[in-house]
Protein backbone atom coordinates (compact mmCIF):
# COMPACT_ATOMS: atom_id res chain seq x y z
CA UNK A 1 0.00 0.00 0.00
CA UNK A 2 1.15 3.62 -1.05
CA UNK A 3 0.94 6.12 2.19
CA UNK A 4 0.41 9.79 0.96
CA UNK A 5 -0.84 12.69 2.21
CA UNK A 6 -2.42 14.05 -0.55
CA UNK A 7 -3.52 12.37 -4.10
CA UNK A 8 -3.05 14.47 -7.03
CA UNK A 9 -5.46 13.15 -10.06
CA UNK A 10 -3.79 14.44 -13.50
CA UNK A 11 -0.16 14.41 -14.27
CA UNK A 12 -0.10 17.89 -16.82
CA UNK A 13 1.13 21.04 -16.35
CA UNK A 14 -1.24 21.67 -13.33
CA UNK A 15 -1.28 18.41 -11.51
CA UNK A 16 2.61 18.60 -12.01
CA UNK A 17 2.88 21.88 -10.67
CA UNK A 18 0.84 21.00 -7.56
CA UNK A 19 2.39 17.85 -6.82
CA UNK A 20 5.54 19.88 -6.49
CA UNK A 21 4.15 22.67 -4.31
CA UNK A 22 2.47 20.43 -2.19
CA UNK A 23 5.71 17.87 -1.79
CA UNK A 24 7.74 20.60 -1.36
CA UNK A 25 5.51 22.25 1.65
CA UNK A 26 6.21 18.45 3.47
CA UNK A 27 3.55 16.29 2.47
CA UNK A 28 3.45 13.03 0.57
CA UNK A 29 2.06 13.38 -2.76
CA UNK A 30 1.10 10.62 -5.16
CA UNK A 31 0.16 11.66 -8.44
CA UNK A 32 -1.88 9.08 -10.90
CA UNK A 33 -2.82 9.85 -14.58
CA UNK A 34 -5.11 8.40 -17.19
CA UNK A 35 -1.77 8.01 -19.45
CA UNK A 36 1.27 6.29 -19.16
CA UNK A 37 3.52 9.87 -19.53
CA UNK A 38 3.10 13.12 -17.44
CA UNK A 39 2.98 16.73 -19.32
CA UNK A 40 -0.74 15.76 -19.94
CA UNK A 41 -1.00 17.23 -24.00
CA UNK A 42 2.62 18.51 -24.01
CA UNK A 43 4.66 16.93 -26.70
CA UNK A 44 8.31 17.28 -26.21
CA UNK A 45 10.22 18.22 -28.88
CA UNK A 46 13.54 16.28 -29.55
CA UNK A 47 15.35 18.34 -32.33
CA UNK A 48 15.17 21.78 -34.28
CA UNK A 49 17.20 24.54 -35.84
CA UNK A 50 18.82 26.70 -33.56
CA UNK A 51 17.29 29.83 -35.20
CA UNK A 52 13.73 28.10 -34.16
CA UNK A 53 12.03 28.13 -30.88
CA UNK A 54 9.36 25.32 -30.98
CA UNK A 55 6.92 24.09 -28.90
CA UNK A 56 4.31 21.50 -29.11
CA UNK A 57 0.93 20.18 -27.81
CA UNK A 58 -1.20 17.65 -29.02
CA UNK A 59 -5.53 16.26 -28.63
CA UNK A 60 -5.99 12.80 -29.79
CA UNK A 61 -4.52 12.38 -33.43
CA UNK A 62 -3.24 15.98 -34.05
CA UNK A 63 -0.27 17.11 -32.85
CA UNK A 64 0.21 20.72 -32.71
CA UNK A 65 3.43 22.82 -33.39
CA UNK A 66 3.92 26.73 -32.32
CA UNK A 67 7.40 27.90 -34.08
CA UNK A 68 8.95 31.29 -34.05
CA UNK A 69 11.74 31.58 -36.42
CA UNK A 70 14.61 33.82 -34.45
CA UNK A 71 16.59 34.76 -36.94
CA UNK A 72 15.62 38.57 -38.19
CA UNK A 73 17.43 37.96 -41.17
CA UNK A 74 17.45 34.12 -42.26
CA UNK A 75 14.73 31.90 -43.14
CA UNK A 76 15.14 27.98 -42.46
CA UNK A 77 14.00 25.51 -43.75
CA UNK A 78 13.42 22.24 -42.10
CA UNK A 79 11.12 18.79 -42.51
CA UNK A 80 8.95 18.06 -40.27
CA UNK A 81 8.02 14.64 -37.96
CA UNK A 82 6.62 13.10 -35.06
CA UNK A 83 8.03 10.17 -33.96
CA UNK A 84 6.24 6.72 -34.12
CA UNK A 85 3.28 8.45 -35.67
CA UNK A 86 2.90 9.19 -40.11
CA UNK A 87 1.96 12.79 -40.64
CA UNK A 88 -1.62 12.42 -43.04
CA UNK A 89 -2.00 16.24 -43.59
CA UNK A 90 -1.11 19.90 -42.41
CA UNK A 91 -2.16 23.36 -42.54
CA UNK A 92 0.08 25.83 -41.25
CA UNK A 93 -1.10 29.60 -40.10
CA UNK A 94 1.71 32.46 -40.54
CA UNK A 95 2.42 35.32 -39.59
CA UNK A 96 5.79 36.72 -41.40
CA UNK A 97 6.30 40.27 -42.90
CA UNK A 98 9.07 42.58 -42.85
CA UNK A 99 11.07 42.22 -39.37
CA UNK A 100 11.43 46.17 -39.04
CA UNK A 101 8.03 46.59 -39.65
CA UNK A 102 6.57 48.92 -36.78
CA UNK A 103 4.05 47.08 -34.79
CA UNK A 104 2.64 49.91 -33.18
CA UNK A 105 2.26 51.83 -37.03
CA UNK A 106 0.15 48.33 -38.07
CA UNK A 107 -2.18 48.69 -41.45
CA UNK A 108 -5.16 46.49 -41.05
CA UNK A 109 -4.41 42.71 -42.04
CA UNK A 110 -0.58 43.20 -42.24
CA UNK A 111 -0.09 41.27 -38.92
CA UNK A 112 -2.76 38.82 -39.95
CA UNK A 113 -2.31 34.98 -39.67
CA UNK A 114 -2.01 33.53 -43.62
CA UNK A 115 -3.64 30.40 -43.74
CA UNK A 116 -1.68 27.63 -46.10
CA UNK A 117 -1.42 23.91 -46.93
CA UNK A 118 1.78 22.14 -47.60
CA UNK A 119 2.86 18.38 -48.23
CA UNK A 120 3.76 16.98 -44.83
CA UNK A 121 6.29 14.85 -46.94
CA UNK A 122 8.40 18.09 -47.76
CA UNK A 123 10.15 20.47 -46.25
CA UNK A 124 9.01 23.40 -45.60
CA UNK A 125 10.66 27.16 -44.88
CA UNK A 126 10.19 29.32 -41.85
CA UNK A 127 10.56 32.96 -43.20
CA UNK A 128 12.97 35.20 -41.54
CA UNK A 129 10.92 36.72 -37.48
CA UNK A 130 8.22 34.58 -38.35
CA UNK A 131 5.57 33.03 -36.28
CA UNK A 132 3.79 30.09 -37.49
CA UNK A 133 1.23 27.73 -35.64
CA UNK A 134 1.18 24.13 -37.47
CA UNK A 135 -1.63 21.93 -36.90
CA UNK A 136 -0.85 18.27 -38.03
CA UNK A 137 -3.03 14.76 -38.75
CA UNK A 138 -1.52 12.23 -37.82
CA UNK A 139 -2.11 8.22 -37.44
Amino acid sequence: MIRTDVLVVGAGFSGATAARLVAEAGYRVHVIDRRAHVGGKAVGVKKSPEQLDVTASRSGDRVFLHVVNTSRTRSQTSRLAVEGMTIRSARVFEIATDPEFEVWAAVAGRLAPKQKSFDPQQPWTFPAASVSAIEMQCS
